[in-house]
């Protein structure tokens, strides 16, 4: 937690990071995270939200989105897909890896 304190913000750290420390400061919230479909594939997605679940002890939450932002596709080398397969992706994925 002393780390938060040299920080000028939070939002630095990385999200699963964070929240798996934040797990074992506190007892009764919930720790969700946002997590993208569109360019992740599922079993890295369901590895780290099974990790910060296992580490939280059962308080994990996934807050299931599909990218948009073009620059982010640039990352991977690819253009985003179209709605309608970002959309198949997202609900293929959450019922598979949750």
């Amino acid at each position: 937690m002393d780390a938060l304190k040299r920080s000028h913000t939070a939002t630095s750290f990385e999200p699963f990071t964070l929240l798996s420390a934040l797990s074992q400061a506190t007892e009764h919230i919930g720790l969700v995270a946002t997590g993208s479909t569109t360019f992740d594939a599922p079993y890295h997605i369901a590895r780290r939200f099974a990790s910060l679940d296992h580490i939280s002890g059962g308080r994990a939450g996934w807050n299931i989105v599909t990218t948009s932002n073009p620059k982010r596709g640039a990352q991977f080398r690819h253009g985003r897909p179209p709605w309608s397969t970002a959309s198949a992706t997202a609900a293929r994925a959450s019922s598979t890896t949750w």
